[in-house]
């Protein structure tokens, strides 16, 4: 189908799905979500609505079986120069939503690329140089390769009492000098996120 062959070439989303304006889901890259009902889901609504893509976090979606980063965007029909589809009283009408069109993003892939960054000089990754996301709370996003414990969506730096995550959820960069999250003395530098062009930042941290 058209939506597996958009997961094969692009690869970073685990599930692709488009539901009408009913509420059901027409097309999916996961045969089984045909037919589900999504119409009363927050992330349905919000973006029956929206202008353009709305960004739902990270998570666990309802209906979906994976935790990843999921992209909504309504499904509206182009006009034509005098007013023609979506456009039922005339140019001036906003035009009709006609559907729903969801991606979800392998969290896991996200991983890899954080966890493959260059710390130190093009050095790769290490007990002692490592970097790792949290949102706008301070809970962990991502994991260094060696952590055993699954500590993603469970752990809060800001909660723990890491100073240089409270002070990037506040939107500032620089470092601190503190004990780190396995409770040695580091050296933690710390940004917020800035947003890509038109995408607004969610409010994460590095």
């Amino acid at each position: 189908t058209f939506l597996r062959i958009r997961q094969e070439l692009y690869q970073f989303y685990t599930e692709i799905l488009c539901a009408n304006a009913e509420g059901t889901i027409v097309a999916a890259t996961r045969p089984e979500l045909l037919g589900q009902r999504v119409a009363e889901l927050p992330w349905f609504n919000s973006t029956l609505a929206a202008d353009g893509i709305v960004v739902h976090g990270l998570g666990r979606r309802e209906a979906l079986r994976d935790v990843g980063l999921f992209f909504t965007a309504p499904i509206r029909p182009m006009p034509d120069a005098s007013g023609g589809a979506g456009f039922p009283e005339g140019p001036s009408d906003a035009p009709k939503t006609i559907g729903v069109l969801g991606a979800m993003v392998s969290w896991s892939e996200m991983i890899g690329l954080v966890n493959t960054m260059p710390i130190l000089d093009e050095i790769g990754q290490s007990e002692s140089a490592y970097a790792m996301l949290i949102d706008a709370q301070g809970l962990v996003l991502t994991q260094p390769y060696f952590e055993s414990q699954e500590i993603i969506l469970r752990q809060n730096l800001r909660d723990a009492g890491l100073r240089a995550a409270s002070l990037a959820i506040r939107g500032q960069s620089g470092f601190t000098i503190e004990r780190g999250v396995y409770g040695s003395m580091k050296l933690i530098g710390f940004t917020p996120s800035q947003g890509y062009r038109d995408f607004k930042t969610l409010g994460w941290s590095a």
